[in-house]
């Protein structure tokens, strides 16, 4: 979760402010899993971009893990991957998986009002919280040739809740999420916008 001194690590970078994130080719195919908590977008006007396609074929080559212990349970030191609190975060090519909220929303991510996250073939998978289990939307989500599966919710919205949020969703695939209250793939409230997106096996 941290590099060496010579090396600057992705929660290092996030929290000095950059704006493009690659990450280096001895990283492909590697698992990246955050010992430390969350990480924390706070950053007003050009936002964050960070891309996880290291070898240009368009495919995600990083999985970012919230999976402190790297024990496959959802116990203490786990956290959610993204808490976007102000600003735009874009990810590109990632897989976000392991996720883990506690008793909050969002298990991938939680976006607040007045943030935005978009994501660009990303998947989004084995994340759990209460609300949310992959994402929990208060601002502004935006997709794009993504996948949510295997995510949980011990309330609404297995794969996204979005809570007076705007919300859309394109070329993208909700299959085998799951909630104990309601809304097994999504739970909205506000705006939500489907374009050629598939909705399969979710329950709740």
């Amino acid at each position: 979760d941290t590099a060496g001194d010579s090396l600057i690590s992705l929660r290092e970078a996030v929290a000095l402010g950059a704006v493009e994130i690659l990450f280096d080719t001895g990283l492909s195919g590697q698992t990246l899993i955050l010992t430390q908590g969350s990480l924390t977008i706070d950053q007003p006007g050009a936002g964050v971009q960070i891309d996880g396609d290291i070898d240009g074929d368009g495919k995600a080559d990083i999985i970012l893990s919230g999976d402190a212990n790297n024990n496959g349970q959802n116990d203490t030191g786990d956290s959610r991957i993204f808490d976007v609190q102000n600003g735009a975060l874009s990810l590109q090519s990632l897989t976000l998986s392991d996720g883990f909220a506690g008793g909050g929303n969002g298990g991938a991510a939680s976006v607040q009002s007045g943030a935005t996250l978009n994501l660009a073939g990303v998947t989004v998978q084995d994340s759990v919280a209460t609300r949310g289990g992959g994402i929990f939307n208060g601002g502004t989500l935006n997709t794009v040739d993504v996948t949510f599966t295997g995510n949980h919710a011990y309330d609404f919205g297995g794969a996204i809740y979005a809570s007076g949020a705007a919300t859309a969703l394109t070329n993208t695939t909700l299959h085998q999420n799951s909630a104990d209250t309601a809304g097994g793939g999504v739970s909205a409230v506000g705006d939500l916008t489907l374009r050629n997106t598939t909705i399969t096996d979710n329950y709740a």
